[in-house]
């Protein structure tokens, strides 16, 4: 029994010694192991930190440009606010200037019409007076001719006046001489009488022509005043129609381009807004499809980033994974050294047993648990 349990003793603590030396060799292929996984966990992590990084910074990139993009928008929308101000100012400023323009020019066109007729009617005043004249003259030359006829007619009756009185006296006369009293008391009052009827006659017929004379001059001053009044209602009424004319032509035409005018305005102002609304939709349109096309590229690069967060955190399952394996390896070679280094403290022990015959049948107990020993 003393050989054998020499010889057991021996070849236990030989295979503590390889079960010592095999856990040890796990546990460094385990520590390896787990350096080789936590080098390649670190490039990994490092390579996704660089993606990581890479579109934090192109988020950031697209940060600034969405930024600088709601600046120049901002911008634009000033700039098109300004010049459509501007614009507008302009056209009303125009506008202002056109009627202006326009008043002062149709003011001294009826200025003119004013001056034009005023010579019209002064023209018209010196023409109708001509002929008023020559009406005069005429209707005066009328009473001239009938004044001599009444003048002729007012000889003849004074010259029969004056043959009656002389046949009356002649008769007179001629019965005195007959009476043998030409000479007489008789006589001389019959030369009076007749002399005293003619001049009676005579009177008559003066007084009937002063009076006829009278009436003309009056009827010539009649015809006078209801010339002149003739020629006065004349003058107003051509000059109230040629006024009202020339006026209502000149505003008229200060209507139509005072209207043109306006009409012109308007639609400028009109196709002014229409355009100043174009382009804020077309700035507010191109800036919306950058925007968007910005957030889609920055929701990209979230993505990319998320991707590379969920790639991390895989990597970092599967380096756990192979971590805890090779700390389990790990843990598996300690144990077996632990058991190698517990057979070679058993070795002796188990000598000093093969030695002593007491404990001859726990060698056998345990050369039964080992049987290659035996």
């Amino acid at each position: 029994m003393g050989i054998t349990s020499i010889i057991s003793s021996v070849g236990l603590a030989a295979y503590g010694v390889s079960q010592q030396s095999a856990g040890r060799r796990q546990q460094e292929e385990s520590l390896n192991r787990q350096a080789q996984i936590a080098q390649q966990q670190g490039q990994v992590s490092s390579r996704y930190a660089d993606i990581q990084a890479q579109a934090a910074q192109e988020q950031a990139n697209i940060s600034s440009a969405q930024a600088f993009n709601q600046a120049d928008y901002a911008i634009s929308q000033a700039n098109a606010e300004r010049t459509y101000a501007i614009s507008q100012t302009q056209a009303q400023a125009q506008y202002a200037i056109g009627q202006a323009q326009l008043s002062s020019e149709f003011s001294g066109r009826e200025a003119d019409i004013q001056k034009g007729l005023a010579s019209l009617s002064a023209e018209g005043a010196t023409r109708s007076t001509a002929i008023n004249k020559e009406i005069l003259q005429g209707q005066q030359a009328i009473e001239d001719q009938r004044r001599i006829a009444m003048e002729l007619g007012a000889r003849r009756d004074t010259i029969e006046s004056l043959r009656r009185g002389q046949s009356t006296q002649a008769m007179g006369l001629a019965a005195a001489n007959a009476a043998g009293a030409l000479f007489s008391s008789g006589a001389q009052g019959a030369r009076a009488q007749a002399r005293s009827q003619t001049a009676y006659n005579v009177q008559g017929v003066r007084q009937n022509l002063q009076i006829g004379e009278g009436i003309f001059d009056i009827n010539k001053q009649i015809t006078g005043s209801k010339m002149k009044a003739e020629d006065l209602y004349a003058e107003i009424a051509q000059r109230q129609a040629v006024f009202q004319t020339s006026r209502a032509n000149l505003l008229s035409e200060y209507a139509a381009r005072q209207a043109s005018s306006t009409t012109q305005y308007y639609t400028g102002a009109a196709e002014s807004t229409s355009r100043y609304y174009e382009s804020r939709a077309n700035a507010q349109n191109q800036f919306s499809a950058q925007q968007a096309e910005l957030t889609s590229r920055y929701a990209q690069q979230g993505g990319i980033i998320q991707s590379a967060q969920g790639g991390i955190a895989a990597s970092t399952g599967i380096a756990q994974g192979a971590f805890a394996t090779a700390q389990g390896q790990f843990a598996l070679g300690s144990s077996q050294s632990s058991f190698g280094g517990s057979l070679l403290q058993a070795a002796p022990n188990i000598f000093q047993i093969g030695v002593n015959p007491a404990t001859t049948s726990l060698f056998s107990t345990v050369g039964s648990y080992f049987p290659q020993f035996r």
